[in-house]
């Protein structure tokens, strides 16, 4: 009876290996016959082919013609620019945000106020005036007329302020001699391109291709990658990656295996009722805490965060660091233990908080694979991001197999499990710190 328990409680873990192998396998295995291509299509123009990563062309089962790209932007965000350097002063100042309820924000000492918004204008210039007026042609900006009053002198500054293009140039308003008030760039709120696709069926395929919403045709997914960003919203230029992997859906087969694995680990910890109670409490709170930061940190999200694997992605997570951050702080309690009859019985609590936060981790990053994939084409890039993450997973899991090999030697588990920790934190704070992230696609700022 007992031997066919702990098979039971086995199943999920199992479940978790061989969808990892499965995914692993298939994905190496399925290389040869994944295809990714690039297509850079112009408004107007037919283009039935698109170039592979040697930059070799390929000609595609079907005629793509962009009719119209089009870009949504958030509103304008003011800040400081740094007279000397010629550098933004984010740091020292938050940005204002000029949507539809704006009526005053500060910035340091200064209160700024917005008199007039032209969302598309031009410079009209004479000798001693510069005004920018209404005119939706190529190329046109947005232009605030904002009055800037430093609350301890009293002194107040006002004039146009706009972030430029590439016909004109921005307009910063000169506040003192350290500082001026700038705009920054606009960012776009949704991209996407009207396409009409003729495939040799005679099925012609009428569709809006945007970031997270591709489009299907002819084995082919279509994903909105790019456009001219020197040209912004007046792009003519849209950039898609064209993708076929056959094999996909026996990788799903491997997430989802994994998923369900992780679904079983945290019912069986649930089952076993050995958490105290104000230790789920704690990291509960502690995981609410993180995803209202986490969400309502930004009030304009990039087009790739708008997807609803975003709560999913970021609660599992969050949850995942709150319950992993409990089981850190419990093993350095647990150290100074000297008796081992209590050092023996509490491990198990602590198994019980690594389980349920690797339950949660692996959900996080299974759900992550899935969201990549429908907004990029790939669910693994090797990101350094990604990289971290996978190294966390690794170490919690390299902790796990440990405990079930040697639960004769609390001491040197609890080791690992801070130093997956300390992994755990580079991956959420440390690259951050350390500027390591570079181009990586995890970072939003």
């Amino acid at each position: 009876m007992i031997v066919t328990e702990n098979i039971k409680n086995k199943i999920p873990f199992l479940l978790i290996h061989v969808g990892l192998l499965i995914a692993l396998l298939v994905g190496i295995l399925g290389k040869p016959y994944l295809q990714r291509l690039k297509l850079t299509a112009f408004v107007g123009k037919p283009e039935n082919r698109a170039t592979d990563t040697r930059k070799n062309w390929v000609e595609l089962p079907f005629t793509m013609v962009l009719n119209h790209f089009t870009i949504d932007e958030y509103p304008p965000k003011l800040g400081l620019l740094d007279n000397a350097s010629g550098k933004t002063m984010l740091k020292k100042s938050e940005t204002i945000l000029v949507d539809t309820l704006f009526t005053s924000g500060t910035l340091l000492d200064w209160r700024i106020s917005v008199a007039q918004c032209v969302d598309n204008a031009v410079c009209v210039s004479s000798d001693d005036t510069v005004k920018y007026v209404e005119y939706p042609s190529v190329g046109a900006v947005c232009a605030l007329y904002v009055k800037a009053v430093h609350q301890k002198t009293q002194q107040m500054k006002e004039g146009w302020v706009t972030c430029g293009s590439f016909l004109f140039p921005p307009q910063v308003l000169r506040l003192d001699e350290q500082m001026s008030l700038f705009m920054l760039n606009r960012e776009p709120q949704r991209y996407a391109s009207e396409v009409t696709i003729y495939t040799n069926s005679y099925i012609n395929i009428n569709s809006i291709i945007e970031v997270n919403k591709p489009q299907k045709v002819a084995g082919w997914k279509i994903y909105q990658s790019d456009y001219d960003k020197s040209k912004g919203k007046w792009s003519f230029v849209s950039v898609f990656e064209l993708v076929r992997d056959p094999l996909l859906p026996v990788v799903y087969v491997g997430i989802w295996m994994m998923i369900a694995g992780a679904i079983g680990i945290f019912v069986l910890v649930l089952k076993r009722m050995k958490i105290s109670v104000w230790m789920l409490t704690l990291s509960s709170v502690g995981a609410l805490f993180l995803i209202c930061v986490h969400i309502f940190k930004h009030k304009t999200l990039v087009p790739a965060l708008q997807s609803y694997w975003l709560v999913p992605h970021v609660t599992a997570y969050m949850i995942a660091y709150a319950v992993l951050s409990a089981s850190a702080i419990f093993a350095l309690y647990l150290l100074f233990f000297r008796k081992k009859e209590l050092l023996y019985k509490n491990m198990k609590r602590c198994d019980n908080l690594i389980y349920t936060g690797f339950s949660f981790l692996t959900l996080g990053m299974m759900f992550g694979a899935l969201w990549a994939k429908q907004a990029w084409g790939h669910y693994w890039t090797w990101d350094i991001k990604e990289i971290l993450a996978a190294s966390t997973w690794f170490s919690y899991l390299a902790y796990i197999h440990f405990r079930w090999c040697r639960s004769n030697k609390p001491r040197t588990a609890i080791a690992i499990m801070l130093l997956a920790f300390i992994i755990l934190l580079i991956c959420r704070y440390g690259i951050n710190v350390l500027s390591i992230t570079g181009n990586s696609m995890h970072s939003y700022y």
